[in-house]
């Protein structure tokens, strides 16, 4: 089998509008009062409990805003976000990315740190032939506040691609990667078309210095 062109595509500040759909859901769920004072204490206490040692587990799989709420109210309130949000959480741009590749046959694969809950029910998900997004724990069909299994972030982003390259049969040094962090650059490297997406300072010094694609508009 001859090896495939893919491209792979971050979420957050990559396609998106604005930089977290799992931020701007909290938001909305803070304006529309369905968050108690309880839900909103355990996940400030959560944080001050891990900042120091782990801020990534302090703010990125901080999901204690949801501990003790069913799947089933859950699901309305994405829903209710959705229908009301969910045209304006993607750019135009970032579907253009998207469609561009599509167009060309390119496998389309969306690996994020969001939660998947969140990610199924954006309009852009028909689009990505694979998505990989992180799963919340659930116990009871209630949510325990914690993740289930993996992380999508950094080095985990880094080794799923490495997993998947062979089982897709892709040649990444043909393959395309779209993202916005620098803990992504690890995962860009692999790439031989790495593309900065209004990249922050870090990653937009590294692209700079080793000639990646930046995008800005």
């Amino acid at each position: 089998m001859e090896p495939s062109t893919i491209a792979v595509f971050d979420l957050d500040g990559t396609l998106t509008a604005g930089r977290s759909i799992e931020n701007a859901f909290i938001k909305y769920l803070i304006k529309t009062h369905r968050l108690s004072a309880d839900n909103i204490l355990n996940a400030v206490i959560y944080y001050l409990k891990n900042v120091l040692q782990d801020p990534v587990e302090a703010v990125k799989r901080n999901k204690m805003y949801l501990k003790g709420r069913t799947v089933q109210e859950v699901s309305m309130w994405i829903s209710e976000f959705m229908d009301n949000h969910g045209e304006q959480l993607i750019s135009s741009a970032g579907f253009d990315f998207v469609r561009y590749h599509k167009e060309l046959g390119h496998p389309a694969i969306l690996i994020t740190g969001a939660p998947d809950i969140l990610v199924e029910k954006l309009p852009i998900r028909r689009l990505f032939d694979i998505v990989y997004a992180t799963r919340l724990e659930i116990d009871n069909h209630t949510y325990s506040g914690r993740i289930e299994s993996i992380h999508y972030y950094g080095k985990a982003k880094t080794g799923l691609v490495k997993k998947l390259a062979p089982e897709l049969h892709a040649d990444l040094g043909r393959s395309y990667c779209y993202a916005d962090s620098c803990d992504d650059i690890e995962m860009m490297s692999l790439f031989g078309h790495p593309v900065a997406v209004h990249p922050d300072r870090h990653l937009k010094q590294v692209a700079m210095a080793y000639r990646w694609k930046i995008i800005t508009t």
